[in-house]
Formats: C-alpha cells, sequence, structure tokens
C-alpha cells in the first residue's frame, strides 16, 4: 500500500521529501529494485537480437534491437538515478558502499559498450 504522508512515532504528520519519494519510502520498500528489471531485460533481448541477425540478416530485427538499446537507455535512467540516490547515503568506506560502487563500475561499462555498439 502506498503512504500518502510519512507519519512520524510521535503521530505528527508530514508530507515525503523528494529523496525518500526516490528511494521508495512511500512504497514501504527500495525503489531501486523495481527499476533494474526492463533495462536488464532490454540488454539481453538486444544480444539475444544480435546474435539472431548473424544467422539471419534481418532489417526488422536490427531495428528492434535499436528500439530495445533505446528503451534499456531510457529504463536505465530511473535505475541509475535511485541507485546513486541509495549509493550517496551509504557510509563511505563500507564494505556495502565497495559493493555497490563495483556494481556501478561495472554498469556504466555496459552502458558505455552498449552505447558504442549503438553508434556503430
Amino acid at each position: 500500500m502506498i503512504r500518502l504522508r510519512h507519519r512520524a512515532s510521535s503521530g505528527e504528520e508530514r508530507p515525503w521529501t523528494l529523496r525518500e519519494v526516490v528511494q521508495g519510502h512511500p512504497l514501504g520498500h527500495p525503489s531501486h529494485p523495481m527499476f533494474v528489471h526492463f533495462p536488464v531485460a532490454y540488454y539481453i533481448a538486444v544480444l539475444a537480437f544480435d546474435l539472431l541477425t548473424r544467422l539471419h540478416p534481418d532489417a526488422g530485427l536490427v531495428f528492434a534491437g535499436t528500439l530495445l538499446v533505446l528503451g534499456a537507455f531510457m529504463g536505465s535512467a530511473f535505475a541509475v538515478t535511485t541507485g546513486l540516490v541509495d549509493w550517496f547515503q551509504m557510509v563511505a568506506g563500507s564494505k556495502k558502499r565497495r559493493k555497490a560502487t563495483q556494481h556501478m563500475l561495472l554498469q556504466l561499462s555496459m552502458f558505455v559498450l552498449f552505447v558504442v555498439a549503438l553508434v556503430l
């Protein structure tokens, strides 16, 4: 259930802050995992379509793959935004932040590879 207002333990209510909304507090769970499914699925589909065009050259597959890359980039905008908000809230030097930094660098590398593939 989506809570429209934040209720403190003292009983007072206030509107959610933008940071709290982006982190998923009104939903009761983090929002970053919600946004990663579509970009991941789109990137996998792009790879599959690319492999299929090697077996059977088809302009329709190339066009569909291009649209999927663009959709993945748009979906990634939400995942990146929510991930960065979570990352900035982590304790500097913690194991959790180091793992999140590795995750971020891996995702950035993959993004660059897909941008290069789209340009080519």
